[in-house]
């Protein structure tokens, strides 16, 4: 319903001043895959009424869904760069156990996770890899999505303004130099699970 302006902009007189929006994927088969009840076109649309109204907004985009590639992935960028968000929070996909995805990884590819820790502490390590879907190749379009983004004039600009940005300075800072300077030599969790002889 976010793609009717009238909606927004009474949420908009009742005091709401962000939304954020589960947007996933930027490729359309992909977005079919995963059975998301929603098209592009009324994506676009609802964020370009978002912002007419005045209200800031997220987008959450998810990289490395099974069936993902290369080419893929960088959809999922350029959608982003294209609804031009406040906010793009980029993410790797997590197979939890107990959803279908997680179901199809065990079938189809290979889970780098050991136990539960590992899905709170490695935010920046793929999960898994499927077919030519490696945790190198997830990793690099990770890395190369929040610079993409982020490192266009007008996004810095837009986030100087804001009085959150300047509250959380500090974490700011460490995302920042977790994801744009070079990563340092890590074991990975594909070397972790290799060296596992339980699993």
């Amino acid at each position: 319903n976010l793609d009717h302006r009238e909606l927004l902009e009474l949420l908009k007189q009742a005091g709401l001043k962000r939304l954020a929006f589960g947007v996933e994927t930027g490729d359309p088969h992909i977005l079919k895959s995963i059975d998301k009840k929603v098209d592009h076109e009324t994506i676009r649309q609802a964020f370009r009424n978002a912002k007419e109204v005045g209200l800031e907004t997220i987008a959450f985009m998810i990289l490395g869904l099974p069936g993902e590639t290369r080419e893929t992935m960088q959809r999922t960028i350029d959608f982003a760069i294209e609804l031009d968000p406040l906010i793009a929070n980029f993410s790797m996909m997590t197979p939890y156990p107990g959803t279908k995805v997680y179901e199809v990884v065990k079938r189809q590819g290979r889970l780098l996770i050991n136990d539960w820790e590992d899905y709170v502490f490695f935010e920046q390590q793929a999960r898994y890899e499927m077919g030519e879907m490696t945790a190198e190749l997830v990793e690099e379009m990770y890395r190369k999505a929040y610079r993409q983004f982020y490192l266009r004039p007008s996004p810095i600009l837009r986030r100087l303004k804001t009085d959150d940005f300047w509250l959380n300075l500090p974490r700011n800072m460490r995302i920042a130099m977790r994801t744009f300077l070079p990563k340092k030599e890590k074991t990975g969790l594909r070397k972790v699970v290799e060296n596992d002889t339980t699993i």
